[in-house]
């Protein structure tokens, strides 16, 4: 089951999904569950943030956390995907895909022009890549970092 979850609600989803897969997942820094918490409740207490669940029965077992806003470049109204996690034992199942599936489809339900993603990319570079082209997606981007 896929499920938009609201500010009073994404945080326990958040918590149990990360403490079961944090460690296998390449990210640019630790991440801080507490911090991404705190910002993200603000993005969706302010509608800018979106955030799906997903479960298995009531087990929460994977999430896409994104943002609705307008380009700062077009003013088109885009979905940016910032974060899409799913629970290793659960990857393969179609629950993934579900998730991107609904993002997707909220964000045209809310006038966004436009999906850029491509975070969970950092997983599996090849099978993602493979993903998103299944779905219609183009190379957009690349992202390089330098700690200093």
């Amino acid at each position: 089951m896929i499920a938009r979850l609201g500010a009073g609600s994404f945080s326990d989803v958040v918590e149990t999904v990360w403490r079961q897969c944090g460690d296998k997942i390449p990210h640019f820094a630790p991440f801080n569950c507490q911090h991404f918490c705190d910002v993200f409740y603000n993005l969706l207490k302010g509608d800018i943030g979106v955030f799906f669940g997903g479960f298995s029965g009531v087990k929460p077992v994977g999430f896409l956390a994104g943002l609705h806003i307008a380009d700062m470049m077009t003013g088109m109204k885009q979905a940016v995907e910032y974060l899409w996690v799913v629970i290793p034992e659960y990857r393969k199942t179609g629950i993934g895909i579900r998730l991107f599936k609904r993002f997707e489809e909220d964000a045209k339900a809310n006038h966004c022009k436009m999906v850029v993603c491509g975070s969970s990319a950092l997983v599996n570079p090849k099978a993602m890549a493979k993903m998103y082209g299944r779905q219609g997606y183009v190379p957009h981007a690349y992202a390089f970092k330098k700690e200093i």
